[in-house]
């Protein structure tokens, strides 16, 4: 629906740009997602509070500051990490062109590519794979879904599958994120909005990289690099999923989670 919606514009605007008409249809495709929700979740989930089942507690709630504030403190680690090998191997130099317009810009980057997108993979597209094909299978597709729609398909090189890769892990890592916060969906949306804002304000406004600059490091893609896909993030996120996953063996916390009866499942 929101692919026809947008067709006519290119009627209206000759002129106007395939990216710009995608990010309409993208936009209009969502909201009609968002409106179409609440009446998914109590219909076909059984659940009466959308935010309930998808995770998203109120902002003045403990379950909202507390993960997000880990998650989005997990993305700035990493970023550092990034940064400070850059700097060591003198494969980045200051570029400062600070203005509020890119903070403002990563700011609305992060948190709204992390709440529309994780509203959509961990929140209702894991709950649907977890009914349909189990719990375990569900959320090894609900990462790899993840990673082909993210995936540049024009890098026809060796740099693709190690994006996809990065992104398969990341979509793991983020999933575990929300088992590892009981349910709520906010750990996951600091993490992945963290990602996105910070690595975008720092490429846009602090550094500029060196045409040396290693891909095992920033990852593939010219002139906007996605660290994601480079075997740092690959190596790093591989980590992290192995701790996560003996945090929730401690916890008594399975990765599947448990079925009230035959027909639904828990929350992941």
């Amino acid at each position: 629906m929101g692919w026809i919606c947008v067709q006519p514009l290119t009627l209206i605007l000759v002129n106007l740009e395939k990216e710009k008409l995608s990010l309409i249809g993208t936009i209009l495709t969502f909201t009609f997602f968002l409106f179409l929700l609440p009446s998914w979740v109590k219909l076909r989930w059984g659940f009466h509070s959308a935010f309930e089942a998808l995770g998203l507690s109120p902002l003045d709630n403990r379950n909202f500051w507390l993960p997000l504030l880990k998650g989005f403190f997990l993305s700035l680690v990493f970023i550092i990490f990034v940064f400070t090998f850059l700097s060591l191997g003198s494969w980045c130099f200051w570029s400062i062109q600070f203005s509020f317009g890119n903070l403002l810009n990563a700011i609305a980057l992060g948190f709204g590519v992390g709440l529309a997108e994780e509203l959509l993979f961990r929140g209702w597209l894991w709950y649907e794979l977890n009914d349909l094909v189990g719990l375990r299978w569900g959320l090894l597709i609900q990462a790899v879904i993840f990673s082909l729609a993210h995936v540049r398909f024009s890098l026809f090189d060796q740099a693709l599958p190690s994006l996809l890769l990065g992104l398969f892990l990341f979509g793991i890592l983020l999933a575990l994120r929300r088992k590892f916060d009981k349910g709520s969906l906010w750990g996951c949306v600091g993490l992945h909005g963290g990602m996105v804002g910070l690595w975008f304000f720092v490429n846009s406004s602090l550094i500029t990289f060196s045409p040396d600059a290693p891909k095992w490091l920033i990852g593939p893609g010219v002139p906007e690099p996605n660290p994601i896909g480079g075997y740092f993030a690959i190596l790093a996120f591989i980590v992290l999923i192995f701790f996560q996953l003996i945090a929730l063996a401690k916890a008594r916390l399975p990765v599947s989670g448990a079925r009230k009866d035959s027909s639904r499942v828990d929350i992941p």
